[in-house]
């Protein structure tokens, strides 16, 4: 037997079970039942056949035990088979006891682990089991009634033809049984939640009617089906509706973890061909733009110096050559300064602003050993130091890491995370970090880090010291100084999006590699996004620290202020399918630090059945939505084209630039120099450039910014409602008025209006406001600034957009039904345009 296929044995095992050689049915079924190596499906029928062999054999005992396990199990008909079987079982079970152990009080001991043989099945009862992945908010749990919510399952007559075979593969469907151990079958007691789908080797009928079940992460798929809210479907084509009624919401399904597998070792996943390649390239692009960045900031600051000292030289002679200088030797000498000290420079930054503290082994071994095990198991076996450990006590779930060599590298978590994360958890995200080391890629990312550090904490600290003065003056001073620090880190921070997501999915797979275990880095990501929307709420803004440190973070605080404030709701499961199925996401996510969380659970969920594991979170296979007629151009890739027009415009105009350049130097020679002008002559290069960018804006600026009124907008709508279509692009607007708290930060440090979001009973979103001069013009509308209603309650009417994050386009706020304060997002792109179109025309004009 040692030498059969799975499908032998099994066919070997059920012709037994018809000729009642019940001995070697065991033998063989539960062999088979045991083995993980095996398919599912076949393990599955495996062990159904077992419990019929022990039942024939006399074995009630142990075909109870057995029979247990399966039901709760997520599929109805399995479920229901269980549950009957389980009362024939138990109903043929004489109910013995013994006069002297009897209990007087009637209790009855329903297990034990010592005597596994007289472990007895309850009772079933027409209630259905509660899943273990549906919670009720409230705890009411209906004791007297079924809700209308359940599939009814008619019970399948499995007592008729016990051992025949075609009722036996009906009556096991392609969910995959979790490992059986190796004791005695009476003991076995692993949760039903173990189970994975599986529908392989099943004939194509059989596997619809199963894909119409597994399709949700929920045992009940009517339930899964129930609208939240009775608010219309968005927005494809919107029904809004109306200001006078608001929608109901009902108590929402709370999404748990199934509890996930994991290898018993580590086993290697095949490396996809120039992974390792698009790190490196993603590396070097981000290095070359950051010394070019940083090239221009030097000769800026070179000249401006240069301007100073000019009037001086009358009293001082001195040389102001250097003006002129390129500044490509001071720059690289800066950056290479900065990359040999970063180490130590970022411990100083961080042990001054946020508390940071060497963390010992010993500690960590106490509360989570997994990670520590791990830990010193990669150092020995590539020959490096353990990387010094780091603590930062903040509530904020935080892990990342820094150091341009092994031996000078550091891995800081903070205090949120060691208590929010499980012992593998955080051992999968310490593989993580260790990845960065593994591939190289950590001694860029310390330099980056430390530049965002130091333009981060210039705009934070001096923004509090603004704050604390009252006199005109030095606020203006603080909030001119403050606005250049931060835009100086939006520029560091997005030349190295590229570098920062490209390492994501390398480092990912290793630290699978390692662990074994992907069921508990998609909890980890997960929770991660969750804890950091909390802290979020908690603070009442964005804290400094998590924006700082978003390149090296394992998730993006961005995209966590939206998916992870609906985690649990069911709704998250909708969020996240559009990182999964929206054709365009990798074109609209170019700007995102790391890839959509979606696209993430999907690849490590594809891990997990890569090696036979039941995944911890299920994705669910979404149908295709896509209409006709969604987008102003009536196709979705008219949308997109229209999204991406300030792009395609420059490039339009430059490509006709070169054709006039082309058509000049080939009728130059001919002697038509009203024409021939046009080869070479730079200024038709950058009029064409501006009229091509100016025109692009001016086409989608309707589309962008359509007409809000009362029967177009969507009234307090649950924002899960709004993540529902997967197909979703930033040009479909949704105008929504939204009635919640105003959260982001004050003072100064909020004059740019860069951190404010909308806390409603259903989640958080991300608010973008301009004034009618842009971003920069929120430093000069003090007034009536939003930043003065932040922690207040407040409404909020805008445009709703989904791309890589979902967020709103500010068109004005009100409190207690009267306008606050007005923004001028559809303003500022028409004088954005004119500006752009008059300048492109000057400029070819003069020639």
């Amino acid at each position: 037997m040692p030498g059969d296929s799975p499908d032998h044995i099994l066919k070997q095992g059920i012709a037994a079970l018809q000729t009642a050689n019940y001995a070697h049915a065991i033998e063989s079924l539960s062999q088979l039942s045991r083995d993980r190596t095996v398919s599912g499906s076949i393990r599955l029928k495996a062990h159904i056949g077992w419990i019929k062999a022990l039942k024939g054999d006399g074995q009630t005992a142990a075909a109870i035990a057995l029979c247990q396990k399966l039901v709760n199990h997520p599929q109805p008909k399995i479920k229901q088979w269980a549950t009957d079987t389980l009362a024939t079982l138990t109903a043929s079970t004489p109910k013995e006891t013994s006069p002297a152990t009897a209990d007087l009080s009637g209790f009855r001991h329903l297990a034990s682990e010592e005597l596994p043989e007289a472990a007895t099945a309850p009772q079933p009862t027409q209630l259905p089991s509660p899943s273990p992945h549906v919670v009720d908010p409230t705890g009411f749990r209906p004791l007297d009634a079924v809700p209308e919510t359940l599939p009814k399952v008619e019970p399948e007559p499995a007592s008729t033809h016990p051992t025949h075979t075609p009722s036996l593969e009906a009556e096991a469907p392609s969910d995959s049984l979790s490992t059986v151990s190796a004791a005695d079958s009476a003991a076995i007691a692993e949760p039903p939640s173990e189970l994975q789908s599986d529908t392989s080797g099943l004939p194509a009928s059989q596997s619809r009617d199963i894909a119409t079940t597994t399709s949700s992460l929920f045992h009940y798929e009517e339930l899964n089906q129930q609208p939240l809210t009775s608010e219309p479907a968005l927005p494809n084509p919107p029904t809004p509706s109306t200001d006078e009624t608001s929608p109901t919401e009902l108590s929402p399904p709370v999404l748990t973890f199934q509890p996930g597998e994991r290898l018993d070792r580590p086993r290697n996943l095949p490396l996809p061909s120039g992974l390792l390649w698009q790190v490196w390239i993603s590396q070097v692009i981000g290095a070359i733009a950051l010394f070019w960045l940083c090239r221009a900031i030097v000769r800026f600051n070179l000249a401006v110096l240069a301007g100073f000292l000019t009037p001086f030289r009358r009293i001082l002679p001195m040389s102001l050559d250097w003006r002129y200088q390129e500044g490509n030797g001071l720059a690289f000498m800066v950056l290479l300064a900065l990359l040999l000290a970063s180490p130590w420079v970022l411990d100083k930054l961080l042990q001054s602003t946020a508390g940071l503290r060497v963390l010992s082994i010993q500690k960590l071994q106490t509360t989570h050993p997994e990670g520590c095990r791990l830990l010193r198991r990669i150092s020995q076996k590539q020959g490096w130091l353990m990387p010094l450990l780091q603590e930062i006590p903040t509530s904020s779930p935080l892990i990342f890491s820094y150091g341009w060599l092994p031996r000078y590298s550091r891995i800081v978590v903070s205090r949120g995370l060691l208590q929010q994360l499980t012992d593998e958890e955080l051992a999968t995200l310490i593989g993580y970090e260790m990845a960065h080391v593994r591939s190289r890629t950590l001694p860029f990312m310390s330099l980056v880090a430390l530049l965002l550090q130091l333009c981060h904490q210039g705009y934070w600290q001096v923004a509090q010291w603004g704050d604390r003065h009252a006199d005109w003056f030095r606020r203006t001073v603080a909030a001119i100084i403050s606005s250049t620090c931060y835009g100086l880190y939006w520029l560091f921070r997005k030349v190295n999006v590229l570098a920062a997501r490209s390492r994501v999915s390398l480092s990912e797979r290793q630290a699978v590699m390692w662990t074994g275990n992907p069921n508990a880095l998609m909890r980890a990501l997960v929770k991660l996004e969750a804890g950091i929307a909390q802290s979020i709420i908690q603070t009442g803004y964005t804290p400094p620290l998590v924006e700082s440190t978003d390149l090296l973070t394992p998730v993006g605080y961005e995209a966590a202020i939206g998916l992870g404030s609906l985690f649990p709701n069911e709704g998250f499961l909708s969020a996240i399918a559009w990182d999964m199925q929206n054709p365009y996401r990798q074109w609209l996510s170019i700007n995102s630090s790391h890839p959509g969380l979606g696209a993430r659970l999907k690849r490590l969920t594809g891990y997990a059945r890569q090696w036979q594991l039941m995944p911890a979170l299920p994705l669910p296979e979404l149908a295709d939505t896509r209409k006709a007629g969604r987008s102003g151009f009536g196709t979705q890739r008219g949308a997109f084209l229209t999204q991406i027009g300030p792009y395609i415009g420059p490039l339009l105009g430059v490509v006709m630039a070169m054709l006039l350049w082309f058509a000049g130097g080939v009728l130059e020679p001919l002697g038509l120099q009203r024409i021939g002008w046009l080869y070479g002559d730079r200024s038709v290069l950058w009029g064409s450039l501006l009229l091509g960018l100016g025109m692009s804006i001016m086409i989608r600026i309707n589309i962008y910014f359509p007409d809000i009124t009362a029967g177009n907008r969507f009234k307090n709508p649950p924002l899960p409602s709004l993540y529902k279509d997967p197909f979703l692009l930033p040009t479909v607007s949704q105008p929504v008025r939204l009635t919640g708290k105003l959260l982001g930060r004050s003072g100064i440090a909020n004059w740019l209006c860069q951190d404010m979001m909308m806390q409603t009973s259903t989640g958080l979103l991300k608010l973008h406001f301009f004034s009618a001069l842009g971003p920069l013009g929120n430093l000069l509308t003090h007034p009536r600034h939003p930043v003065e209603w932040v922690s207040q309650q407040i409404d909020v009417q805008g445009w709703y957009r989904r791309g890589a994050i979902a967020w709103v386009d500010v068109e004005a706020f009100f409190q207690n039904g009267k306008l606050a304060t007005k923004a001028n997002h559809p303003l500022w792109s028409v004088a954005l345009c004119l500006s752009c179109c008059a300048l492109g025309l000057i400029i070819l004009i003069r020639g």
